[in-house]
């Protein structure tokens, strides 16, 4: 069994999809090909009949005969390249039509007034076997362009044979010009250019299968990049996820210590609205408030890590490091309640209550990155920082308040907001009675930052 023409130019076996783009790129050079063949039948069949008359009828005979099978085969080829391409027997054969061809074109001369003198020193047969030797090359056939320039010279060998056994002209073993003597070395100088132009070819073809190669790995490789980026893009900032994209080892298993500011959010009153509400309006109604909290954590550098049914997580600081992060996520949250209120008045809200979110907001150490198996990662964020939002976010409804920050997050943003601390109250997981404070605005011109 012949190997695969593809193992001569690349050790590895192809992927389906490179395998794919490679055959497309084939199929491409033999409809090339093929149409190239059918102009070669066309003027075939006209030069045929306008040197009607020039010829001995039994050169004309033979010659008709030679264009019509080649130019019925280049029609047959031609459909086929249309319809999926050739099998490699196809483009054997249809190579094998195509030699054969110029060489029965070639010996009809020896019906003509000149006989074998005009066989075997005519210039256009070996201009025709060079052109149908390059109609496999640039489809990238390595085999069938060998297969094509062996037949071509050893056809042409045989025809010469032929000739000298027949003892059908006078020949010379040295190089003759202007008597009625075939030149040897010439004849042989022919066909060894015949079967140099096949072996010449032949390389094309190998090179011109390993660039398809090339190409097409990177183009797949190209095309999963982007598909990784749009995935990406999904969770994180478009300038983060572009960066976590050029450096893969950034989500290979395993985590990172960062200092990060931790977001978490979540709709007040959901478990009503589940209960007054057809799943389908809930769903409607989440898609498009997340659609648009997302959209501000992206617009802010951050990172969505997670969605939490009835709200979302998301993470200031990670991937990328962000020197202002707590800055970011305030001036983040801040958008997200204004949005809110714009929905509201909206009335996205299925059963009419009123469309509010509590926001939760920490900074500290975060160990970030991807948690799970080698089958399964999740690019998330663990550690205090994380629980601590989480317990904020929680008690918003208890404090009254829509967006209340930790005090690292309040020592970050003081000069840009103003606050109001929060009543002492135990946070599930936090010694003692930390300090919380909520934003009740921005900082004004020569106002304090806390009351």
């Amino acid at each position: 069994m012949i190997p695969d023409e593809n193992r001569l130019v690349h050790r590895e076996p192809l992927s389906p999809a490179v395998l794919e783009l490679v055959e497309s790129e084939s199929r491409r050079g033999e409809a090339i090909a093929a149409r190239l063949r059918l102009v070669l039948g066309g003027i075939g069949c006209l030069a045929i009949l306008g040197n009607w008359g020039s010829n001995a009828v039994q050169a004309m005979l033979v010659a008709t005969g030679a264009v019509a099978v080649a130019l019925g085969v280049a029609v047959w080829a031609w459909r086929r390249a249309r319809v999926g391409g050739l099998s490699r027997r196809d483009r054997l054969l249809v190579s094998t039509v195509d030699i054969s061809f110029v060489t029965a074109f070639s010996a009809s001369g020896l019906w003509n007034f000149s006989g074998p003198y005009e066989t075997l020193l005519a210039p256009l047969p070996p201009v025709l076997y060079t052109i149908f030797l390059v109609f496999p090359a640039i489809g990238g056939n390595i085999y069938v362009t060998a297969y094509a320039g062996l037949l071509t010279g050893l056809q042409r060998l045989l025809l010469l044979e032929g000739i000298i056994l027949a003892g059908a002209v006078e020949t010379s073993a040295e190089a003759v010009y202007g008597q009625p003597k075939i030149g040897l070395p010439d004849q042989y100088t022919v066909i060894a250019f015949l079967f140099v132009v096949g072996a010449l070819l032949t390389t094309l073809a190998w090179l011109l299968r390993r660039d398809s190669i090339h190409s097409a790995e990177e183009t797949i490789s190209r095309q999963e990049a982007e598909r990784v980026k749009a995935n990406l893009r999904k969770y994180l900032s478009a300038s983060v996820a572009d960066l976590v994209a050029s450096r893969p080892e950034a989500l290979a298993l395993g985590g990172a210590r960062r200092m990060a500011t931790v977001m978490f959010v979540d709709i007040r009153d959901f478990t009503p609205l589940t209960v007054h509400a057809r799943p389908e309006e809930v769903v409607e109604m989440l898609n498009t408030l997340f659609g648009e909290l997302v959209e501000i954590v992206f617009r802010h550098g951050g990172t969505l890590d997670k969605f939490l049914g009835d709200g979302l997580m998301a993470v200031f600081g990670v991937p990328q490091e962000q020197a202002d992060a707590p800055q970011q996520a305030l001036a983040a949250a801040a958008e997200m309640l204004e949005v809110t209120r714009v929905l509201d008045a909206r009335g996205i809200r299925p059963d009419g209550e009123a469309l509010r979110i509590g926001i939760g907001l920490a900074h500290g150490v975060v160990v970030a990155g991807n948690i799970g198996s080698v089958q399964r990662l999740e690019f998330t964020c663990i550690g205090e920082a994380v629980n601590y939002a989480a317990r904020i976010c929680g008690l918003c409804t208890a404090l009254n308040q829509e967006l209340v920050v930790s005090e690292t997050v309040y020592d970050a943003c003081r000069d840009l907001y103003t606050f109001r601390e929060m009543p002492k109250i135990k946070v599930k997981g936090i010694a003692g009675e930390p300090t919380l404070w909520a934003v009740t605005g921005p900082r004004r011109p020569g106002g304090s930052s806390s009351s």
